[in-house]
């Protein structure tokens, strides 16, 4: 609902400017943790609704995650989100430097609905692997 909510102000035309939303989007995130960052290097681009909000989400998912999981016990860090724009492609990178992640939980249903989201930008997901922490990369064409 959020990333819904978020979409209002910079909805025109059918069309998102996807660095503003996104920015916007993790604005409001980072209130959700003191101790931990959010650095964005967003750029801008207009995009369609309907492949805004799958990003949103992705997002959403990916920084709720490190806030829970890469960070315990009250330890700093930061999460950083990236998108870039070049040759008709986006790249979306959310990474952080916390603890790194340990295996999958069995049935994870966060790592299921990343990939419903990437399939839904026509996107492929792909690991990181920073030196600390944990990083993803979706990439995806801008028109599909």
């Amino acid at each position: 609902g959020m990333a819904h909510d978020q979409l209002t102000p910079v909805h025109v035309g059918g069309r998102v400017e996807i660095g503003g939303y996104l920015a916007r989007l993790c604005s409001s995130l980072q209130h959700r943790k003191e101790n931990v960052t959010i650095e964005t290097d967003l750029a801008h681009a207009a995009m369609p609704h309907e492949k805004a909000v799958p990003l949103g989400l992705i997002v959403n998912e990916l920084v709720t995650n490190a806030f829970k999981y890469a960070f315990p016990a009250g330890r700093a860090g930061k999460v950083r989100v990236g998108l870039v724009i070049e040759a008709g492609e986006g790249t979306l990178t959310v990474q952080d430097d916390g603890v790194g992640m340990g295996s999958p939980r069995v049935g994870s249903v966060g790592t299921k609905l990343i990939q419903v989201f990437v399939q839904q930008v026509g996107g492929t997901l792909e690991d990181i692997k920073p030196s600390a922490g944990v990083g993803f990369r979706v990439k995806f064409p801008l028109v599909r």
